[in-house]
Parts: C-alpha cells; structure tokens; sequence
C-alpha cells in the first residue's frame, strides 16, 4: 500500500524510484509477482488524476474510495507521506516502513526481494 499525494514534494521524488522498482521486480519475477495499490491522499480528483498519469500501479478513487482510504490510514496509524507499507497475499503486514531509509532497498530503505519473499 502506498500513502502518497501529488501536493508532497517527498511523495513527488520517491514516486519515481518506487516505479522503478516496481517496473524491476516485475519484470525479474513476473507479472504477478507485486503489486502496488496507491491509497491517495489527494482530495482532488484533477490532482490525482494527474498524478496517477505517471504511475504504473493500481489506485483507490479518492472521492468513491474516501471511506476506505480513511479507514486504511488509521489502521495503519499513517502519520506521514509518502508511506509504503507491504503486505502478503493474505493481507497480512510484512513490512511496516518500506520506504526506509537512504541507501537501501527501494532506494529508501528495504530489501524489496527479501519482503517479496516472505
């Protein structure tokens, strides 16, 4: 799950890098290997639509999904963007902080092949 929104300059830099990665781990371990689901924290829909032009994962609506975005934001105690959080196909978290810190995994701070393993 990724907490972004189009008005956040870190969001707007670590976009970039997450498609990168996204379009790498997909295309060493297929298609159904990953995903990414972008939770927006956008409540404009010109905003978000321009956003999402660039990203090549799926998304929530912000103004049809606004419930569930809300509701996905506090169960994972969001506090800041962007955020990327990873789950198993269960639905069941895997990594807390994806993002991380410089240097490591997606740039920010994971081993994405070890949290894709699990």
């Amino acid at each position: 799950l990724y907490f972004s929104a189009s008005w956040s300059p870190p969001c707007t830099i670590f976009t970039p890098v997450l498609a990168e990665s996204y379009h790498a781990v997909r295309s060493t371990f297929g298609e159904n290997a990953f995903q990414i689901v972008l939770v927006p924290l956008d409540t404009q829909e010109k905003e978000w639509r321009e956003y999402i032009s660039v990203m090549p994962w799926l998304t929530l609506d912000p103004t049809r999904h606004r419930e569930g975005i809300i509701q996905l934001f506090l169960h994972y105690k969001v506090a800041a963007a962007p955020r990327l959080l990873i789950t198993d196909h269960r639905g069941e978290l895997v990594m807390e902080n994806a993002r991380g810190a410089p240097g490591k995994g997606f740039g920010f701070g994971c081993d994405a092949i070890q949290a894709w393993a699990h």
